[in-house]
């Protein structure tokens, strides 16, 4: 075998052309070209003989009725494993060679350290080995099984077990920060690996525990975000300036994401790392111009804080009419306006958008620019937009004869979820929000079981559907008055008990 090929004799050519798509390797013992190479010397020639002679041969396909299989040594493969298993041999401190094989009994496995896990934690797990034999166990090992594919198929080496012996021993296990709250069901094995068969090593179970452990993840404290924009029609763009409130919460990765389905909106900056915000606040900004090709009326994107080691995250999604941005026309010098009835305050020229504060009737504003729906308010480098409806203009000589109006800065977060009940019979889970609730979806295994539709700051959702056997992800999705959407799983697994 040389660069990947395997050496072959005999009408090959032949039957190459008559089948390009061709991949078989023959050889005829007694043919007259094979009489012209000397067998002992050619590893090829060794090599293809052996394949062809090994129990592989059973194991051959047909294609147009000719021979094709792609066959590799099983001394090859014998070789390189005996490589990797040295390799492994020397990894592993106090790992001794072992391929005797026996029957092991008498062995106690057992765990009552049965408590709470958190993520993003390691957490240490006790178990008792009771060893009842006259002799030592060599080279044992902890494994854990679990639908949760985070914590499945793990191996830790605890050293041999010496006769007689009545062992504790401790493992550490570590829960990454993203693994979700749930009820997992873990089996812990007490096993012994032999390589007796160097191809088929052997997993000797020696004893068994399963625990029902509660994972929890802790509610993730999201900074307040307010955002606002600016429009520029004549170079049909628009800016968004945002700032994020310090928080508590380790943020080592984190991102501000701005990104949209519609392919016609150059975004200039989709990824912004935010940096050191559990020490002081961060503001940025991001550009979106509309390409000459954009047919669509409407001007759809999403803001997404996102924090990439917990994967908790929250959006924001806004629309803008098209026609209202190019209709925004700046004034040479500010206009003034008196709040003719109590309205809101909104962070672009959209209704459906953000609401920042409200305006007290009589009050004066002055106004920067204005679009066919809005006036444009700007306070402190920030923008606010007003409906025009709710609002008169007036001359300069009024203007000593009103207060001007106070616009809060205003700033929002996502609703919160959690789960306060996972008894057997139901579910309860808890969402609130301080500026009221709007829409909550929740499925179960990623099927939508509900929606309600509310106005409240809080709200409690029971699941009283029957979970199947085994590991079940429920989501819980919530949107708020201002459209700040989250999303939370939890896992529970259920018995057949």
């Amino acid at each position: 075998m040389e660069n990947n090929e395997i050496f072959f004799l005999e009408k090959f050519e032949e039957q190459l052309n008559y089948n390009e798509n061709y991949k078989i390797f023959s050889l005829e013992k007694n043919s007259d070209s094979s009489k012209e190479i000397k067998l002992e010397d050619d590893k090829k020639i060794i090599l293809s003989r052996k394949i062809l002679q090994s129990n592989f041969i059973n194991k051959i396909s047909f294609n147009e009725n000719i021979k094709n299989f792609l066959i590799i040594s099983e001394d090859l493969i014998k070789n390189e494993a005996e490589e990797y298993l040295e390799n492994l041999y020397n990894e592993i401190d106090k790992y001794e060679k072992d391929t005797y094989e026996e029957v092991i009994k008498n062995i106690e496995f057992t765990n009552n350290d049965k408590r709470s896990l958190s993520s993003g934690t390691k957490e240490e797990i006790v178990f008792n080995i009771d060893n009842k034999n006259s002799s030592k166990i060599k080279n044992v090992f902890i494994k854990l099984a679990s639908d949760n594919k985070t914590l499945n198929n793990r191996f830790y080496f605890i050293d041999d077990i010496k006769k007689f012996e009545n062992k504790t021993v401790k493992i550490e296990l570590k829960i990454p920060e993203w693994i979700e709250s749930g009820n997992e069901k873990i089996n812990f094995s007490l096993v012994k690996l032999n390589f007796n068969n160097i191809l088929k090593p052997k997993l000797m179970e020696l004893g068994n525990e399963v625990l029902d452990l509660e994972i929890k993840k802790s509610n993730y404290e999201f900074p307040e975000l307010f955002y606002n924009i600016d429009l520029d029609p004549n170079q049909k763009e628009l800016t968004i300036s945002f700032d994020l409130n310090k928080t508590g919460q380790k943020c080592d990765e984190c991102y501000l994401k701005i990104f949209s389905r519609d392919k016609n909106l150059a975004i200039s900056q989709r990824n912004i790392k935010i940096e050191n915000l559990s020490i002081q606040n961060f503001s940025g900004i991001s550009k979106i111009k509309i390409r000459e090709k954009n047919i669509s009326e409407q001007i759809k994107f999403t803001l997404r804080f996102h924090d990439e080691n917990t994967n908790d995250y929250f959006d924001k999604d806004i629309e803008i009419n098209k026609s209202e941005l190019l209709s925004y026309v700046n004034n040479q010098k500010p206009k003034l306006f008196i709040i003719k009835k109590r309205d809101m305050i909104y962070s672009e020229p959209s209704y459906s958008e953000t609401i920042l504060s409200n305006l007290k009737e009589g009050n004066l504003v002055y106004a920067h620019g204005n679009t066919k729906n809005f006036i444009l308010v700007k306070e402190s480098n920030n923008n606010f937009w007003i409906p025009k409806d709710v609002i008169e203009e007036i001359s300069s000589k009024e203007e000593s004869n009103f207060i001007k109006a106070k616009i809060i800065k205003k700033s929002d977060i996502p609703p919160e979820i959690k789960l306060i009940d996972n008894s057997n019979e139901k579910l309860i889970y808890e969402i609130k929000d301080n500026n009221k609730l709007k829409i909550i979806n929740y499925y179960i295994n990623d099927k939508k079981i509900g929606v309600k539709e509310t106005n409240l700051i809080t709200e409690k959702i029971y699941i009283d559907s029957k979970l199947d056997i085994g590991r079940n992800k429920i989501s819980i999705i919530a949107i708020d008055k201002n459209d700040f959407k989250t999303a939370k799983n939890f896992y529970i697994t259920r018995d057949e008990t």
